[in-house]
């Protein structure tokens, strides 16, 4: 993991999990376990009734693993390639490196799935529950699809088409280095509810996080993306793709760091396109933008008709760093600094709007004396009421400062 997102993990842990909670959303935090004892009965279980399944202790491929686990039971793989294409389905089960059991990063790079070009691990419908934890995954066609509520830990996903491709359901998607797939890191299609937190997505072939917007109308989608450093891919950081009529999704993106995509940081495309064109696609769905720092992409933030985007940096951007944000959208408490055009057809709160330099370092971080200290807003109000409330614990000074890292 490179400093940047080393860094972003450290300070927005606190900062990003508090804030999930508050909307209603859950994290898994950890998702390690206490280190193994080898001490199992008979029947290979532990002392709290789940069988251990060592790989190839005591199966000789981890898809003879699966066949012979139950729900609830540890499947923990030994460093190595394995040269598989697996199947998790009907049961509860964690799949895990010895980085479940050490802790230390070296096991994720040494215990590699290689897919030969098939998918690598497809989370069909039943496996709702399954953990996929501190492993390299790699060359699939996908390197997880992901039809279940799973959650997926501490992977490396890398050298594959999609990273995951999220066709349905979802859960959550935390602590992971995405890079070097040839499509994006992370697609979601469907109707997908996920929280995806503190992941390393950098130099994919598309978007960094492709959302398409299928039609789907039921109990509302959340999809949060808090706590991400989203960096060098070669269209979009996030790109949001429209289709007929609203659907009943709901997207916060928070505490971010989107720099250096090729495209936008975060593009709105219309009509099921996903070549980006910078036309700011006016996308219904309300997108709240809140908390992030969007440095050196080609364009910001472009496009939305229901966006609130607010306590955000926007610098470095060489076309427009605001672009096309109108409709029932407000952009609020923003600093812009070294854009070719700050803001163009844009519903902009000009009162609270700063042009300065931010003084961050290259890092990111906010230099003593930033404009950008104890500048944002605690709270905000729009349309039908309040749509961020952060609380008092969460900034050092006077005001949560503007921006992905807090200075205090």
């Amino acid at each position: 993991m490179n400093h940047a997102a080393g860094f972003l993990n450290k300070q927005l842990t606190r900062v990003g999990f508090l804030l999930i909670c508050l909307i209603g959303t859950q994290l898994s935090c950890n998702g390690n376990g206490s280190e193994s004892d080898g001490k199992k009965d008979e029947n290979g279980s532990k002392p709290d009734g789940r069988a251990e399944i060592i790989i190839p202790d005591d199966q000789p491929t981890i898809e003879a693993g699966i066949a012979a686990a139950n729900d609830g039971d540890l499947i923990l793989i030994r460093p190595g390639v394995y040269y598989e294409n697996l199947t998790l389905k009907k049961k509860k089960i964690t799949l895990a490196s010895w980085y479940h059991v050490a802790e230390q990063e070296e096991y994720i790079q040494q215990t590699i799935i290689d897919g030969g070009g098939d998918t690598v691990i497809v989370a069909d419908d039943g496996a709702d529950g399954a953990t996929i934890l501190g492993l390299t995954i790699k060359n699939g066609r996908d390197g997880i699809s992901v039809k279940a509520n799973i959650e997926i830990l501490h992977c490396h996903i890398v050298d594959n088409g999609d990273g995951v491709d999220y066709e349905g359901a979802g859960g959550t998607c935390n602590f992971n280095v995405f890079s070097f797939n040839t499509d994006d890191g992370i697609d979601l299609d469907g109707s997908v509810a996920v929280t995806i937190h503190g992941n390393t997505i950098q130099d994919n072939g598309d978007d960094g996080i492709e959302i398409r917007l299928h039609p789907y109308t039921g109990a509302v989608l959340d999809i949060v993306i808090t706590g991400n450093e989203i960096s060098g891919n070669q269209e979009d950081g996030i790109q949001l793709i429209d289709y007929p009529e609203i659907s009943d999704r709901f997207i916060r993106i928070e505490r971010n760091l989107i720099v250096n995509n090729e495209m936008a940081a975060i593009g709105f495309m219309g009509d099921g396109n996903t070549i980006e064109d910078f036309s700011g696609a006016p996308i219904p769905e309300p997108v709240h933008i809140f908390n992030n720092t969007l440095v050196g992409n080609q364009y910001g933030i472009t496009g939305g008709a229901s966006v609130v985007a607010v306590n955000n940096i926007i610098s470095g951007t060489p076309f427009t760093a605001m672009r096309n944000v109108i409709g029932d959208s407000i952009v609020s408490y923003t600093l812009f600094w070294n854009n070719g055009i700050n803001y163009e057809n844009s519903n902009i709160d000009l009162v609270t709007i700063i042009l300065s330099d931010p003084l961050i370092d290259a890092d990111y971080f906010l230099m003593p004396g930033s404009p950008a200290i104890d500048a944002g807003t605690a709270v905000f109000e729009w349309k039908d009421g309040m749509v961020l409330d952060i609380p008092p614990e969460m900034f050092g000074g006077t005001a949560p400062d503007i921006g992905a890292i807090e200075s205090n």
